[in-house]
């Protein structure tokens, strides 16, 4: 996971703005290895971004990675409804995640069509 991890990292352009799915926007803050905490549970890899002034988010390696692999085997990114089953302890609290996640998987599927 952590190479995943690192290949997430190099995706990401600091401060690059990015539209939510459901109106808004967000950027990515400083692409550096961080953790999240999300209702009690640890996560020792996430991405962090910034929704607001001074509201911040963080989206775990393994949110992301599930959405990637789910795209991979079907050939369609999961729905909110599949994401929402998978990680309720994410999604839930999080919804922006979804956008995010989507934005990322989209620029590693442009990486490995070059």
């Amino acid at each position: 996971m952590l190479a995943f991890h690192h290949r997430v990292l190099g995706l990401i352009e600091q401060n690059l703005q990015i539209n939510l799915l459901r109106g808004g926007s967000y950027q990515f803050i400083v692409p550096t290895e961080t953790t999240t905490t999300v209702n009690g549970i640890f996560f020792p890899q996430a991405i962090h971004y910034r929704i607001s002034p001074i509201e911040s988010k963080k989206i775990t390696i393994e949110f992301i990675h599930f959405m990637y692999q789910h795209r991979m085997q079907t050939g369609i990114i999961p729905s909110r409804a599949i994401m929402r089953e998978q990680f309720p302890h994410e999604f839930c609290p999080r919804p922006c995640n979804y956008s995010v996640g989507i934005n990322i998987i989209e620029r590693l599927i442009r990486e490995d069509n070059n």
